[in-house]
């Protein structure tokens, strides 16, 4: 994952993973960043690229996550759940 500065294009932070990350990241109001690898991975990333948390299921998964009021929500396996 690679977070570029709109204006000059220039890279602000780089953050690998150990799998293919899952078509969609999601960004909250604070600038913090959260996606899903296909091997049942889901990230938490502050606004600098740092790890915040990740939550590691053992299921491979092929959906991303979607933020809405209620919070982080993300489904892998036949499970759905909303990080808070």
């Amino acid at each position: 994952v690679v977070a570029l500065d709109k204006s000059t294009k220039e890279v602000k932070w780089r953050f690998s993973t150990d799998s293919r990350v899952n078509g969609q990241v999601v960004v909250d109001k604070d600038g913090s960043v959260y996606f899903s690898t296909r091997n049942g991975k889901l990230y938490g990333l502050d606004s600098s690229g740092g790890l915040m948390w990740v939550i590691d299921t053992g299921i491979d998964s092929e959906i991303s996550p979607i933020l809405n009021e209620g919070g982080l929500i993300w489904g892998y396996g036949n499970r759905l759940m909303v990080v808070k």
